[in-house]
């Protein structure tokens, strides 16, 4: 796809510019470096533009300038990109705004019931609290088979907004298959103590409404 980009932050809007098509690899971190000669400030936006057909799928964009530190961006909606929605759907133009600069520590324990585990799922997670919500992206441990049966795995979710106490927990499933868990637990480093949500309903998530829940709300 044929993929230009463009950042806005607290100074300004920079000039746009293109993506190599080098970036976009599925299911890898593609990188890239670009000169850009206006300093725009904290980075607080990042918009993808395309005219291609082709369709695209970001998960989660960081944008790193030599004048500051880190800044993390995530499609919270999985929004594709694609230059003709009418036919191929998504959007012609998708923004992405920083939500926050809180870690979130996410663990999941993967039911031992049978065909409970998958690592096709793609789920995103609501965190709900006292001062709002923060959505991630999907949660992915990068080379690893995680939502495995009967075992744990651990996400570190940066750049979130912090949302104070945790009241509830929103589950998506966008994947093509089907999971089971025990229970999912979150801290941040604001709140070291745990919340812990248990699927005491014994429920399945999938985006397979034969299958299971595709939102799950847990409080």
């Amino acid at each position: 796809a044929v993929v230009s980009t463009q950042s806005s932050g607290s100074s300004g809007i920079n000039a746009e510019y293109g993506v190599p098509r080098s970036a976009f690899i599925r299911a890898r971190t593609g990188r890239w470096e670009t000169y850009v000669p206006k300093h725009i400030g904290e980075v607080r936006c990042v918009r993808f533009s395309t005219p291609s057909k082709d369709s695209l799928l970001l998960d989660y964009v960081t944008v790193n300038p030599e004048y500051a530190g880190q800044s993390y961006f995530y499609n919270t909606k999985g929004t594709v990109l694609n230059g003709d929605p009418r036919y191929y759907g998504g959007v012609t133009s998708l923004q992405m705004c920083k939500q926050g600069n809180e870690h979130y520590y996410i663990t999941a324990r993967t039911s031992t019931e049978s065909r409970s585990q998958t690592d096709k799922i793609h789920l995103r997670m609501k965190l709900i609290g006292e001062r709002g919500s923060t959505i991630t992206g999907i949660l992915d441990n990068e080379g690893r088979n995680d939502f495995r049966r009967g075992e744990d795995d651990t996400f570190v979710v940066p750049g979130m907004k912090f949302v104070g106490k945790i009241r509830c927990i929103e589950l998506y499933a966008e994947g093509s298959d089907k999971w089971k868990f025990d229970y999912v637990e979150v801290h941040c480093d604001d709140y070291r103590a745990a919340y812990t949500f248990h699927n005491n309903r014994n429920m399945w998530i999938s985006n397979d409404s034969r299958e299971g829940e595709d939102v799950y709300k847990l409080c």
